[in-house]
């Protein structure tokens, strides 16, 4: 038995676009300045958000190649999201669709994890009591 609707090229491109949209928008820009974030790059070049995030990382004594490996996910859907922006697709249906949201699922919320985990190393928050663990969260089943 499968699903009763499996999902299409349009609804992908859709979930990613809509995916990024909430992440992006969500990482103020004033925020990541008051925290110290560079707006350029050794090259003078302008850094956009996901870029300041790193650099921001890396000012904060995270190996610059952990600091890569945590954003690599932002960075596909980032990816992700251009590809359909400057293309006309065939809206075909593909029962891989599922399994690849899923898949991104998983690995926004190990993004996002793994930010907090950093997070909660600054010494104002070391004491504080986090509501939920990642273990009371449950677990996660791939489909």
């Amino acid at each position: 038995m499968g699903w009763l609707l499996r999902p299409s090229q349009r609804d992908w491109d859709e979930f990613v676009h809509q995916l990024d949209k909430l992440l992006s928008e969500n990482m103020d820009g004033k925020a990541l300045s008051s925290a110290g974030a560079p707006k350029q790059n050794a090259a003078a070049e302008s850094l956009g958000t996901l870029g300041r995030m790193q650099a921001l990382m890396v000012t904060k004594r995270v190996r610059p190649d952990a600091a890569r490996a945590v954003m690599e996910p932002m960075r596909n859907i980032r990816a992700a999201r251009q590809g359909p922006a400057h293309a006309l697709r065939a809206n075909v249906t593909d029962r891989t669709y599922i399994h690849r949201q899923v898949a991104l699922l998983e690995d926004v919320n190990e993004w996002l994890s793994s930010i907090r985990g950093w997070l909660s190393t600054h010494p104002e928050n070391r004491d504080l009591d986090l509501p939920h663990s990642d273990e009371s969260l449950g677990k996660w089943y791939r489909m």
